[in-house]
């Protein structure tokens, strides 16, 4: 499938040059007024807006200002025949732009800027995309963790009540089985795999600034790193209150951080 483009311009023949040089690679949809382009808008998911700026019913700052509320994912490029850049900057950062062209557009050039815009929104999506599905990933072993330790808690109720030995058997080793999954390796494996994919250095730099770090502590610092809360992680590591609070504090001690500082702030710049 194209990617679209949108171009806003009260120029017809800026319109007609436009969608003959680059409708063989996309789907381009011109207007001639920001009334058309916004009905374009309505109707169609635009990858790429570009607005001229001089336009008798609305700048086109304020179009693509409007564009940013209506299409947030679109990349937006104002298109001027100002001399002077300078006087726009502050409007222009405040709408996020991405680019800003001078007419008349050179057409290679005007391909080069789409083309990066869009690798750029791409590789925007498939990061985020990737960090949706390593969160999804780290919730639900948390809530897996969660759902064991409280199986767990009812078993060690019913075997409070039942006095028959060959019931009590049975309870603890369902029991066992239960612990033994809580702390399976593969949930461990599991998460590392999506996170490995959205930070893949992480480890490697936190280890080399930090080789005294265990196993047990970069773990809790994966987990740390994509702002799971302490109860969370608590569940997904399947170890106790204390046990998060003794490896916070190993931590940040191995680190050398003061007390004033954040230890996810400080987990974050890996």
């Amino acid at each position: 499938m194209k990617n679209r483009l949108l171009y806003v311009d009260d120029e017809g023949s800026n319109l007609r040059v436009f969608k003959s040089a680059f409708r063989r690679d996309y789907d381009v949809f011109i207007a001639l007024s920001v009334k058309e382009g916004i009905k374009i808008l309505e109707e169609q998911k635009i990858d790429v807006i570009l607005s001229d700026q001089r336009m008798p019913d609305m700048t086109g700052v304020d179009f693509l200002q409007f564009a940013a509320h209506h299409s947030p994912d679109a990349v937006r490029i104002l298109v001027t025949g100002f001399a002077d850049f300078d006087a726009m900057k502050d409007a222009i950062n405040k709408t996020q732009i991405a680019y800003y062209i001078q007419k008349p557009w050179d057409e290679v050039a005007l391909a080069h800027v789409i083309e990066n815009t869009l690798k750029i929104k791409n590789l925007e999506n498939e990061n985020y995309k990737q960090k949706r599905e390593l969160l999804t990933t780290a919730v639900q072993i948390s809530k897996t963790g969660q759902l064991i330790n409280s199986t767990i808690n009812i078993l060690n109720n019913l075997l409070k009540k039942h006095t028959d030995s060959e019931c009590c058997k049975d309870i603890i080793a369902l029991k066992n089985h239960m612990k033994s999954h809580a702390q399976n390796h593969e949930n461990w494996e599991a998460f590392n795999l999506r996170f490995t994919e959205v930070h893949p250095d992480f480890l490697i730099k936190l280890k080399k600034a930090h080789p005294k770090l265990t196993q047990s502590e970069l773990k809790f610092s994966s987990y740390l790193r994509i702002h799971l809360s302490s109860t969370q992680i608590m569940s997904a590591l399947n170890v106790s209150k204390e046990a998060i609070r003794k490896t916070r504090y190993r931590l940040r001690k191995k680190i050398d951080l003061q007390p004033e500082d954040s230890l996810e702030d400080y987990i974050s710049k890996f």
